[in-house]
């Protein structure tokens, strides 16, 4: 388990994690076990991203609606 899987990292964190997969996963001396790990992880990352994501959305909507009905 990578050390990053066990906390919570903030979205700039994952970001930088998912590109350097992308980044390995880019090259050409990559053997298919560590191809499908990395791929692996990055699945689940993106879907971290996606979480943060959907909850700033819900926020900005949340903020919004206040302004709305604070005027």
């Amino acid at each position: 388990m990578k050390k990053s899987e066990g906390k919570d990292l903030s979205y700039r964190e994952l970001r930088q994690e998912l590109d350097s997969i992308i980044a390995q996963l880019q090259s050409d001396d990559l053997d298919v076990e560590t191809a499908l790990a990395l791929y692996a992880r990055g699945r689940q990352i993106t879907d971290r991203i996606i979480n943060y994501l959907k909850k700033a959305e819900t926020i900005i909507r949340e903020l919004k609606m206040s302004d709305t009905k604070g005027k």
